[in-house]
């Protein structure tokens, strides 16, 4: 990545200001962590643990506090590109050509 000048850092700052607002992360965190919230929020919102090493956690800790996000907001953002990228992987490598080919030789039909 080429690095970009104070100009364009700040630009790209107050840009990304205007589109997040400055504290939505926060907001969403509120009302997601509201006792009163609770009831109508179990439709909507899952608690998802998982036991992570500890230098791990530790850059994780770091990096959202250099941020200054939130941790649900990471995960969330984390987990939507990863699951974007995985989608477009397991579509370019048609995962089920292979049970597709089997299934249409068991039919006595031949392989799309």
């Amino acid at each position: 990545m080429s690095k970009k000048s104070i100009f364009e850092q700040k630009i790209t700052l107050k840009a990304l200001n205007t589109k997040f607002g400055h504290n939505s992360d926060k907001l969403a965190d509120m009302i997601i962590n509201d006792p009163a919230n609770a009831e109508g929020m179990k439709s909507k919102v899952k608690n998802v643990c998982a036991a992570l090493n500890l230098p791990l956690v530790e850059r994780l800790e770091n990096t959202i506090g250099l941020l200054d996000m939130s941790k649900r907001d990471f995960f969330e953002l984390a987990i939507i590109e990863a699951l974007d990228k995985a989608d477009l992987i397991i579509a370019d490598i048609d995962i089920f050509e292979i049970e597709r080919a089997i299934e249409a030789h068991e039919n006595g039909q031949e392989a799309a």
